[in-house]
C-alpha cells in the first residue's frame, strides 16, 4: 500500500502464503496499526 501525500509504503510479510485472503488479511492487521491520518490518504500502488 502507499499513501498518496508522502508516498510512505507500507510492506507485510506473507509467511503463510500469498492467497487473497492471506493478502487481504495481513493487510488489514497492518493497516489498524497506522495513524488515522494516513489510514484515511491510502491506495493502491501502481505496477508500472
Amino acid at each position: 500500500m502507499v499513501e498518496r501525500s508522502t508516498r510512505f509504503l507500507l510492506l507485510v510479510a506473507l509467511p503463510e502464503g500469498h492467497r487473497a485472503d492471506l493478502v487481504a488479511a495481513a493487510l488489514a492487521a497492518r493497516i489498524v496499526t497506522l495513524p488515522v491520518a494516513l489510514r484515511r490518504t491510502l491506495t493502491r500502488g501502481s505496477r508500472q
